[in-house]
């Protein structure tokens, strides 16, 4: 990620931002106003007759959803 002061704001969800906001590149402003976690939800007809193009998309999604929410905790 590139040098981002003086771009502007923007609301991102926690853990798209936390790798950035540790290492200082992003700055979290307004705290206070910070939102509660909302759940993610995966919706998708029978497991059984799914195209694997999209059973591969959804057990790649649940693991990379649930090893970023584990480690961010908003911790910052």
């Amino acid at each position: 990620m590139r040098d981002n002061s003086g771009v502007g704001a923007t609301r991102l969800l926690f853990y798209q931002a936390m790798e950035a906001v540790k290492e200082g590149k992003l700055q979290v402003v307004l705290a206070a106003l910070q939102s509660n976690p909302v759940p993610v939800s995966l919706l998708y007809t029978c497991h059984d007759l799914l195209p694997l193009k999209i059973r591969g998309f959804l057990d790649f999604a649940v693991l990379q959803l649930r090893e970023r929410v584990a480690i961010g905790k908003r911790d910052f």
